[in-house]
Parts: structure tokens; sequence; C-alpha cells
């Protein structure tokens, strides 16, 4: 599986909006995320990207979705455990292989996944639940 939008050009978008053509339903281009047991689908044009999730430092007083934090860009970035988070999975915990670093110009966060797929389609695939990203980070700023 390879990484995506690690090696992008920082003024371009690493998960272009895919083209519609005329008479078709709308196609909108979805991360599909592994997260334990479960699959959740975020709308590709809300994450900045994805990479390999290197070893996190320990954040103490944390809760417990809170993996921890790194540096990423020049920017200290806080790495959740999505499954933890919403409920999914207990904890990804060591299983967690990559980071999809979410865009807001307020919160720096990475979601901690086991594996990301990309699906381009109207609705997200009926075996992944759609995450709302702004509901996401609404709770991880209520929860903090």
């Amino acid at each position: 599986m390879g990484v995506v939008g690690v090696d992008s050009d920082p003024m371009e978008h690493p998960f272009p909006a895919v083209r519609d053509e005329p008479g078709r339903a709308k196609t909108t281009r979805w991360l599909v995320a592994d997260v334990g047991p479960a699959r959740l689908a975020v709308d590709a044009e809300r994450a900045l990207e994805v990479f390999v999730l290197p070893p996190c430092a320990p954040v103490p007083h944390a809760p417990r979705w809170v993996r921890g934090a790194l540096v990423r860009a020049g920017q200290v970035v806080t790495v959740v455990d999505l499954g933890a988070l919403v409920g999914l999975a207990e904890r990804v915990g060591d299983d967690a292989l990559l980071g999809v670093r979410l865009d807001d110009p307020e919160l720096a966060v990475a979601l901690a996944v086991v594996g990301v797929s990309v699906v381009d389609r109207p609705e997200p695939p009926p075996d992944a639940r759609p995450l709302d990203v702004d509901e996401t980070l609404a709770a991880l700023r209520a929860g903090w």
C-alpha cells in the first residue's frame, strides 16, 4: 500500500477533487480508514496527507484516545486513536500503521488507523461508516 499525499506539492491539495461528468451523479473522493474491526469514510478534501505513523511521544494526563504527539512539517501534531475516539474499537494500539492528518486551521491532529484506501464514488462505500470531520474535531476540542 502506498502512502498517499506525502510527496505532494504543498500548494496543491494532495487529494484533488474528482472531475464530474455531465449527467452523472457527483463523485466524491473518500479515504476509507480501517480502524480495528470497522471502516470509516472521510471526505478526502478534509485530509492534508496520509503518512507512515512513527512512534509518538506520550502526552501525560491525556484522554485514553490520544495516542501521543509528534512533529510533522514543523508542527506539533496530536495523534488520536480513531477507533477509540468514535467507540468502534477499544484502541487501535500497535496495529496503527498510518496517520491521516486532517485539514483544520486551529487543531493539528492526525488520526491513527490500520490502513487507508482511496475510493471515488457518490456516497461512502456501504461497508464504511461516514465520519463527520467537523463533528470529530468538535469532539476533540471538547474532550481535551
